[in-house]
């Protein structure tokens, strides 16, 4: 499934009613949901609904905070983390859910991913079955 949001539709809110909004959310969820399988990070143990605030949360600091690279702005998600207002009790702590927040925010900055570190020395372990 190919979703039509590009970092400039995102950034720029091509129609929708703006960059970030409600609606660019519900576009991206679908394409998280239906790749989640074939992620790195996917477990049997962790689902779909245990990351979703973490793509949700990257897609929307993709539309805020352009012109920033993740390494500049990992310290500030990890804070802002914590307080994040649609992350509706997940219990997840920030090593565990920011490769998926790096997912999302490279996809719709139509950044480069950062070179290999802890996330995918992380991403070495338990893959799902076929679920």
């Amino acid at each position: 499934m190919d979703i039509p949001l590009t970092g400039s539709n995102l950034m720029t809110g091509t129609g929708t009613t703006g960059a970030g909004s409600a609606l660019e959310w519900s576009t991206a969820e679908g394409f998280w949901r239906d790749s989640f399988d074939h992620l790195p990070y996917a477990t049997a143990d962790r689902d779909f609904e245990y990351y979703r605030p973490a793509f949700r949360y990257g897609t929307e600091a993709a539309a805020g905070r352009q012109g920033r690279s993740w390494k500049e702005l990992e310290p500030d998600l990890q804070r802002g983390w914590e307080t994040y207002e649609h992350r509706a009790g997940c219990p997840a702590l920030w090593d565990e859910i920011s490769p998926a927040v790096l997912d999302a925010w490279t996809r719709y900055c139509g950044g480069e991913r950062p070179a290999p570190d802890r996330q995918q020395q992380r991403a070495e372990g338990d893959r799902p079955a076929d679920r």
